[in-house]
Formats: C-alpha cells, structure tokens, sequence
C-alpha cells in the first residue's frame, strides 16, 4: 500500500520504501507493510521522524544531503559559493536539570548562497550570518528506541539538519533575484521546522535569551561528522 509518510506513528509498520537520496519535494511516497502490525525497531540510540524523508530515520546511518544550488525555475545543479557542512562538534548539549530537556547554544552560524542583482543578473556571494547565540534543544527520551539521545547524537542530528536547511535555502534561491532578507527569513522557517519534525518537537530560538555558554560554530571539509 502507498502511504503519506509525514509521521511515523506507533500503529504503522517501518517503511520499507527505497531511500537512496533525497527528494527535492518535502513529501516522499513511501511503501509499507500491513498497517495493522506493530512496529519493530532495530537496536538505535534515537529514532527521530520527519516528513520530508519519511519514515523512521537512523543517526548512524543518516547520510548527508546532496549540496546543491540554482533557483527553483531550474539552472545550475551547484553553487559556487557553496559553503562546508556544518560540523556536529559545534553543539554543546547540556541537559536541563530536573528536566526531559537538552539544549545547545551556537554562535556565527553562516553560509553562503549566489544571489543575481537586477538588472545585469550580476552574480555576488551572499553571506547569510548569524552573530547572535541561536538555542537548539530537544527532549532527552523520547519514549521510542532503547534508552537516552546522548549529548553526541544530538549533536549529530542537529549538525544534519542544520545542513539540511542550508541546501534547502541554496536549491531555492541559488542564482535568483531575491534579497538577502528573503533568503534569512525562509531558511530560518526551514530550520524551524525540519528541527521540530526531526526530533519530536525540538526547537530551534534565533532569539534565545539562555544562559548556556555558547560555542562557536565550526564547520568539516565534506560531512557534518559524527559525534555519537
């Protein structure tokens, strides 16, 4: 049977649909078993869903998107001034005493996308930065898989996703005529949400007021590498 994968709920069986790469669509048909079944889960740390891949998603075996660029009309496949992977070792997850709660506090985030300028379609490199300390956080058990999400899985995760928002931004506005704050704006929605989806509910504040100590953002040559 043919199934909308936007979340994997305990009265599903594990998608067993192909998932060599990632589609260009936020919604991905899946194939599933019978409905009626209950779920088995392999052994894994933490099990976070999301619609745009479907499924149920492993962190040790999550690979990275595909980087891309060129605007949505079509185009150039790369962008030239495509950006390194964000590095999992950016997040410091700190657990919230008395608290299902763990939160990391980055600083200078960025990347760079290639905007056109009106009326030449001159191509310029634009940095999209973010100076200011911005808060991830997501629950510790989320009560699927078999024990905790550890300080180094959710730092693997976040790293993922935050490059998952990252490509998302460039393959939308690459080589477009947009201005740097509609590119800010909608891939500060794209993380928002893809981090909610991917984790159960975790958030992501570009305006957090927490007293965590932040660290400073870093970045990998070819992955966001693996910290679990």
């Amino acid at each position: 049977m043919i199934a909308d994968p936007c979340y994997y709920c305990p009265d599903e069986e594990e998608p067993t649909g192909g998932s060599g790469g990632f589609p260009g669509t936020p919604l991905r048909e899946v194939i599933i078993k019978s409905p009626s079944s209950p779920p088995s889960f392999p052994p894994m740390t933490f099990i976070p869903r999301g619609p745009s891949y479907g499924g149920v998603i492993n962190p040790s075996e999550y690979t990275n998107p595909p980087r891309g660029g060129g605007g949505s009309s079509g185009g150039s496949t790369t962008n030239p001034a495509d950006s390194p992977p964000p590095s999992c070792e950016s997040f410091n997850f700190t657990a919230k005493k008395g608290a299902n709660w763990q939160e990391a506090l980055i600083k200078n985030i960025s990347f760079k996308v290639v905007l056109l300028t009106p009326p030449n379609h001159v191509q310029i490199t634009q940095i999209i930065n973010y100076p200011q300390p911005i808060s991830f956080g997501m629950p510790i058990n989320f009560n699927k898989g078999n024990g905790d999400v550890s300080s180094g899985v959710a730092a693997t995760v976040s790293a993922r996703i935050l490059q998952l928002a990252m490509d998302e931004t460039i393959a939308k506005f690459g080589k477009t005529e947009v201005s740097e704050l509609t590119v800010r704006l909608y891939f500060q929605e794209k993380l928002i949400k893809e981090y909610r989806d991917y984790t159960n509910g975790g958030i992501v504040n570009f305006n957090s007021y927490s007293n965590l100590t932040a660290t400073q953002y870093k970045t990998n040559p070819l992955s966001s590498g693996n910290c679990d």
